[in-house]
């Protein structure tokens, strides 16, 4: 049964999409702002969980019970679905776009964060490096978002001259969102220098998605490529 939670506890493992939700949950816990997170349980061990947050809907699934998965899907108004590609097949979903999981366990305590870069500042450094792998929604969209998720204590962002990172995190978890360096600025180390930097203030599972171009980036950095994660059609 597939029911609407106000916990996730207990449910808790190393896949890109659960990642997404929990720092969703982590982010709207207590706001008006819409983030829903439904569970799918069955004789009291949870199977699947789900966030509706933006028009799209997260996955986590251990698949046992798909038929159920596909029609809460079909009755859930969403535009896409982001889940691991396991998963999309199993549901039947047609996949729109493909990337590449990377995973690093950060043990460290993070470091404090406090933003001191103005949201516009952000998305210009994280707009003008777009290398196939920062996808950004219009900013009046982006800045309510990622200035929620900061004053949450549930998001990190850095714009520098030569770029900018953003990651959202909860307090076991995180999800690096993007990386982009200026076009005139690469090839010098930025781009590892905010990766970094950026790392520094998660902690946990951090996980970063990515195209086959990018992959040794994140691998010299400390990544593991793990999995593979789509955006699908509902």
């Amino acid at each position: 049964m597939i029911t609407l939670s106000n916990s996730l506890e207990g449910f808790y493992a190393k896949k890109v999409s659960l990642a997404q939700i929990l720092c969703l949950k982590s982010a709207f816990d207590g706001s008006k702002l819409e983030s829903e997170v439904w569970l799918q349980k069955e004789n009291g061990e949870v199977h699947s969980a789900i966030a509706r947050h933006g028009g799209r809907l997260y996955i986590a699934s251990d698949s046992h019970y798909p038929e159920e998965l596909k029609n809460f899907i079909s009755v859930v108004c969403c535009a896409e679905i982001f889940t691991e590609k396991s998963t999309a097949e199993i549901l039947d979903l047609d996949i729109k776009q493909e990337f590449n999981v990377l995973h690093m366990l950060k043990d460290e305590e993070p470091l404090p964060f406090s933003s001191n870069n103005g949201l516009s500042e952000l998305y210009s450094a994280l707009s003008s490096g777009i290398d196939g792998d920062v996808f950004l929604p219009s900013f009046d969209i982006f800045a309510p978002d990622v200035s929620h998720r900061i004053r949450h204590g549930a998001a990190v962002a850095l714009a520098e001259e030569f770029g900018g990172a953003l990651a959202f995190k909860s307090q076991n978890a995180a999800v690096i969102n993007g990386i982009a360096v200026k076009k005139d600025s690469r090839q010098r180390g930025f781009g590892s220098l905010l990766l970094n930097r950026l790392i520094a203030h998660l902690h946990g599972d951090v996980f970063a998605c990515t195209s086959d171009e990018n992959n040794n980036f994140y691998i010299k950095n400390g990544f593991v490529l793990i999995d593979s994660a789509v955006i699908t059609n509902p």
